[in-house]
């Protein structure tokens, strides 16, 4: 397990969301939502741990696939994933180190690249052990400092 550095969370001022959702995924920087404003429920940490992902498939059977977390947060991550999952659908991740066991959704599909899909999940419930590391409250963002020289 490799850890990465916490990534402060930056006010996107670009007009244009879905780059901006699909650019800010990929840089772990705070995502706009469809009306622009900019939320984020905890910190993002660049943090590569292997995981088991399980989806249901067509015969109502579990696919599990190895993948290791890109990045992730209290309330979940992104990892590359060969499989064909949809928007919405529910996941079983399993942390390989811990083997923690957690139910989550899919919010987020990348563009597909060689080595597969970046896949954004989200857990149904807030899991805050289970990356094994603690995360850094959401920084309000602060006004700029004016300078005082004339």
């Amino acid at each position: 397990m490799s850890f990465g550095t916490i990534e402060d969370g930056k006010l996107l001022a670009n007009s244009d969301i879905e780059y901006l959702r699909t650019q800010g995924a990929l840089k772990g920087e705070p995502v706009p939502t469809r009306d622009g404003t900019v939320t984020r429920r905890s910190s993002r940490v660049t943090l590569r741990v292997p995981v088991k992902v399980y989806e249901r498939g067509k015969d109502q059977r579990f696919v599990v696939e190895d993948a290791y977390s890109l990045k992730v947060s209290l309330w979940g991550g992104l990892v590359t994933l060969n499989s064909a999952v949809n928007v919405g659908q529910k996941l079983v991740v399993v942390n390989q180190s811990t083997w923690e066991t957690k139910e989550a959704r899919v919010v987020y599909l990348g563009s597909l690249q060689q080595e597969g899909r970046l896949v954004g999940f989200e857990f149904l419930k807030s899991s805050p052990d289970f990356w094994g590391i603690g995360f850094p409250s959401v920084a309000s963002p602060r006004p700029l400092a004016r300078s005082t020289h004339n």
